[in-house]
């Protein structure tokens, strides 16, 4: 993994988004993109230097957001960490989605609130969109979030080939930080499959996964979001990965899936869009 990019509001969400960001850093040597999105006219940059100082309070806002990143940057936190700070102006998910594709980032990290925080309803409109636009996998972390190793990656996977870009990226990031592979297959009413079907997944799965040492679970429960979540609780992985069908119109493991358990959830949660 070459780039992570983490967006930075200076709340505690972002915060632990960069806590996030160091640990996996340190595992990977991966080079920390640090963004911080004034919500300004997506014109603003394009103004003449002029025309900008019409508006001091703007530039008040983007001068101190400035100092504020790199005083981040330069902390002691990010001691032997490659850092880049960048300060935008637009629509935040938009400049987000637009700086990660520009620089080809490899992840994006985001704090995410959720159901212990008693004022919030859901994760957030921000996160919501960048689990639906962003073009590479989004890792939503909570605010309670202390790991410094992942050891257990656990993915959930509905057993088809149409999965297979996130078992791959998770393939390869099980490498970079040693950690263990596990999949689980949650099986509910909808989605019913027999005891054979389940094995044959399994089996396809471990194809794809190779020399991995990969433990497998089946788990019913009676519906889909509440099934991860209640497997979550009992199986306690230090990340759990979801493939999200959002481009292709599946019926499966669709975003709004993904943003029910990060929701429910303590767990740092990776979406994989496929």
């Amino acid at each position: 993994m070459k780039r992570i990019l983490i967006p930075v509001d200076f709340s505690p969400y972002s915060e632990v988004a960069m806590r996030a960001g160091i640990m996996l850093s340190k595992e990977t040597g991966a080079r920390l993109l640090l963004v911080h999105v004034l919500r300004i006219s997506p014109d603003w940059m394009k103004l003449s230097v002029d025309k900008q100082q019409k508006f001091p309070e703007i530039e008040a806002s983007l001068v101190e957001a400035q100092i504020k990143m790199e005083r981040f940057a330069n902390h002691r936190q990010f001691r032997n960490i490659q850092v880049e700070t960048f300060v935008e102006g637009g629509v935040v998910y938009d400049e987000i989605v637009r700086l990660a594709d520009l620089y080809k980032v490899e992840l994006i990290i985001m704090g995410a609130y959720g159901n212990d925080d008693s004022k919030k309803t859901f994760i957030g409109s921000t996160a919501q969109r960048l689990l639906r636009r962003a073009n590479c996998p989004v890792l939503s972390v909570k605010k309670d979030f202390k790991k410094t190793k992942i050891k257990r990656i656990l993915v959930v996977s509905d057993l088809t080939e149409s999965s297979r870009p996130a078992l791959d990226f998770v393939k390869k990031l099980s490498r970079d930080l040693k950690a263990r592979i596990e999949v689980v297959y949650i099986n509910t009413p909808a989605t019913f499959n027999n005891s054979q079907n389940v094995t044959k997944g399994f089996d396809r799965l471990n194809h794809i996964f190779e020399d991995e040492d990969v433990t497998y679970y089946l788990h019913n429960d009676y519906d889909l979001s509440e099934g991860i979540s209640n497997f979550l609780e009992q199986n306690k992985p230090d990340l759990v990965v979801m493939a999200a069908h959002h481009r292709r119109g599946k019926a499966y493991y669709v975003v709004g899936i993904t943003e029910a358990v990060i929701y429910r959830s303590d767990i740092p949660v990776l979406s994989v869009g496929i």
